[in-house]
């Protein structure tokens, strides 16, 4: 069984092919940004091959990366809104194997700023290591899964 995804920064295309042989894939994108990252960065390809009997142990080292932190319930522990260390560890391995690049422990864990020195076109990045966005991080390029721009209105409010 072989598994690809193929895409851009903003689209994924997921097929799966059970038996072997010539196979065809349409690629589809008409959209510009689309457009515009596929010219300029190219096709984003990741195969996944694996026979009937690893396909399930591969399965379940995935699931650590998504499975718990979920915010479903906060007294069962695999569906806690906090991520459990084994989900947190599995995610940093998974950043390290594929971007070269393994997180460190942050100490500091909440850091006050003040607005007074936030400009327009400030950069706020976060990331948090749930499965999506370490997906996201290793697929885009980035060490970041969501970016936060800071705007002051017409009253210099934030």
């Amino acid at each position: 069984m072989e598994h690809f995804v193929i895409g851009t920064a903003f689209q994924d295309i997921y097929d799966f092919f059970i038996t072997s042989g010539q196979k065809t894939l349409t690629l589809d994108f008409t959209e510009t940004h689309h457009l515009v990252d596929l010219l300029t960065n190219g096709l984003r390809f990741f195969s996944f091959c694996a026979e009937d009997t690893s396909i399930l142990s591969s399965l379940l080292q995935t699931s650590n990366l998504f499975v718990g932190g979920f915010g479903l319930a906060k007294f069962v522990p695999f569906v806690g809104t906090k991520i459990p260390n084994y989900m947190l560890q599995a995610n940093v391995d998974f950043l390290g194997k594929f971007t070269g690049n393994q997180p460190q422990q942050r100490v500091i864990t909440e850091v006050e700023i003040d607005p007074a020195l936030i400009k327009d076109g400030d950069l706020f990045l976060t990331r948090r290591m749930d499965g999506m966005d370490t997906f996201y991080m290793v697929s885009s390029g980035s060490g970041a899964a969501h970016v936060a721009v800071a705007m002051r209105d017409e009253k210099g409010d934030l």
